[in-house]
């Protein structure tokens, strides 16, 4: 996690947070730890503990806000001390004021899995990562009463899709709209399921999307930044607007995804797989979610 200091004077503070949060505040050391554009989390040291931050356009956060508490009574998260919708400074609409989303978290201790101290153990990572979503996967969901994910997770990608299919031309001509695809990221599929088109990925996503279930809890962005360890024994899950109920693969698409990214090589995905379980997995399942993500 990057700790960007900002100041903590009374102007700083009024332009960014609403005057109930400013007074919490102001006078506190505090750090933007924004990680993506669509919200801005800042880390709060007051007097006796730290507090995170999150703000983003009305509404957006009320689901990070519900997995959260749900997660945290699961000893797996953070504690939520506020969400609100509340008057913030807009700097877009010269002095105006907007209605935005605030979410107040406590500390989940310890650091990141992208912290150098798990980077340079790559194998125990992929142990811990494998270990860590077993434990995840095997919560009882019976009180869960959060809607299911995974009709809306293929819903989101068939939009995409299915105009993808129904342009295609021939089998070796992508589209007959190229506007269609200037957006997609082809390599969440190709990455790890070798080369293959538009069309190609249009027609895995097609005939598997299918074996995607909706019976399992995950994150949903199972992630290394998200996923935080003190001295290797895990504290807890950060950044739960994703999780819910839905396919377990879509959390060992990212696991690996992330493995991958973060260490530079695909050198560990075995290492992940053999822990995790590869009679767990189902590759035509695996290659239907890594398809969504291209479309999704």
């Amino acid at each position: 996690m990057k700790l960007t200091p900002i100041p903590s004077n009374a102007s700083s503070v009024n332009a960014i947070f609403p005057e109930s949060l400013a007074r919490l505040a102001l006078g506190c050391t505090i750090y933007d730890t924004s990680s993506s554009p669509e919200a801005r989390v800042y880390c709060v040291d007051t007097d006796d503990r730290r507090l995170f931050i999150k703000t983003s356009t009305k509404g957006s956060l009320s689901t990070e806000a519900v997995m959260t508490r749900f997660f945290h009574h699961r000893k797996l998260a953070a504690e939520v001390l506020l969400y609100e919708t509340l008057p913030t400074p807009d700097h877009l609409s010269n002095g105006g004021i907007s209605q935005r989303d605030w979410l107040i978290t406590g500390e989940v201790f310890g650091k990141d899995c992208t912290d150098e101290s798990y980077l340079s153990d790559p194998k125990h990572l992929c142990e811990k990562m494998a270990a860590i979503l077993h434990m995840l996967q095997e919560q009882p969901i019976h009180d869960f009463l959060i809607p299911r994910r995974t009709d809306s997770y293929i819903a989101n990608a068939w939009s995409t899709c299915s105009r993808i299919l129904s342009n295609a031309t021939g089998q070796d001509n992508p589209t007959s709209n190229p506007s269609l695809t200037k957006d997609i990221d082809v390599r969440y599929y190709t990455d790890r399921f070798g080369t293959a088109s538009v069309i190609d990925i249009a027609r895995v996503f097609q005939e598997y999307s299918h074996l995607l279930a909706s019976d399992t809890l995950i994150h949903g962005d199972y992630c290394l930044p998200n996923i935080i360890l003190d001295s290797w024994k895990f504290s807890g899950f950060v950044d739960l607007d994703c999780a819910g109920i839905a396919d377990p693969h879509i959390d060992v698409f990212w696991a690996l995804w992330t493995l991958q990214y973060n260490l530079g090589t695909h050198d560990y995905d075995d290492r992940f797989l053999d822990a995790y379980g590869r009679e767990h997995i189902n590759e035509d399942a695996l290659r239907a979610v890594a398809a969504a993500e291209v479309f999704g």
